[in-house]
């Protein structure tokens, strides 16, 4: 195994720690590569706001390496960004054959925020979920899709969860954000609950009550389902059945409900 590949390999082993990526960086600068350059320039950008030039010097090191950076990733990633030198965030078609031919590429192991767009089929049989447990460094995940596949998408993120820091779902009529408290705390459940959609209020609020029933019961603190525009009142019925849902948390402290 030559340097290089060693350097990498202890990156996407540790794709948190930055030592490894410093040194990578080092070695590098040494050799003359732009990588280094963009390694140093990234980390320069998150201690401080960085000049205009350094600003643009990134950007033109993006625009011509960072095809190859991907390492074989960008047939199948879209709205790629970047951070200490590696892929960070992109957006995934959760359906695609190409996905799931791309699964045991260790550059997947730097990604912390993955966008997974989900428009046919069922969740756990889809490319995305196969995926998502080999992200060692992933820390969030956004699933934009359809009605009906909230509950399944919280099965298949369930044995993640003690490591994620937001999960949010993007559905017609509803959005759904768990976000980690502060030092590893239980999470909180923000719902965003829209029965103004023509046509889907009901099945909203039915995917609503799936998605509760998916939850673990031991990971939510905190509850909160609203709607901006005032939609959102729930039937005596609903609410029986909310509150059934609900008592499944042990740890639940707070809950918040439309009025």
């Amino acid at each position: 195994m030559d340097l290089r590949t060693a350097l990498i390999e202890a990156i996407y082993a540790h794709p948190a720690e930055d030592p490894p990526r410093l040194v990578f960086a080092d070695w590098l600068l040494e050799q003359g590569d732009p990588r280094g350059e963009l390694i140093a320039l990234q980390y320069a950008r998150r201690a401080a706001r960085p000049p205009i030039a350094a600003s643009r010097r990134e950007a033109e090191l993006l625009e011509d390496g960072q095809r190859t950076w991907l390492e074989g990733l960008d047939a199948v990633c879209d709205g790629v960004q970047f951070e200490r030198g590696f892929l960070a965030r992109g957006v995934v078609r959760a359906d695609s054959a190409a996905l799931l031919g791309t699964a045991s590429n260790p550059a997947w192991s730097t990604v912390e925020t993955l966008v997974v767009q989900h428009r046919v089929g069922t969740a756990r049989d889809t490319a995305a979920a196969a995926l998502l447990p080999r992200l060692r460094g992933l820390r969030a995940v956004r699933v934009e899709g359809q009605l009906g596949v909230s509950g399944a998408w919280i099965e298949v993120l369930a044995p993640m969860l003690a490591r994620l820091e937001n999960v949010t779902l993007v559905l017609p009529g509803l959005r759904m954000r768990l976000k980690r408290q502060p030092f590893g705390g239980p999470m909180r459940l923000y719902v965003q609950l829209d029965r103004a959609w023509f046509g889907v209020a009901k099945r909203a609020t039915d995917e609503l009550f799936e998605l509760l029933d998916a939850l673990p019961p031991n990971d939510i603190a905190n509850v909160e389902v609203a709607d901006p525009r005032r939609h959102a009142k729930l039937t005596c019925r609903e609410l029986r059945q909310l509150h059934a849902l609900l008592h499944r948390f042990v740890r639940l402290e707070r809950v918040r409900l439309p009025r």
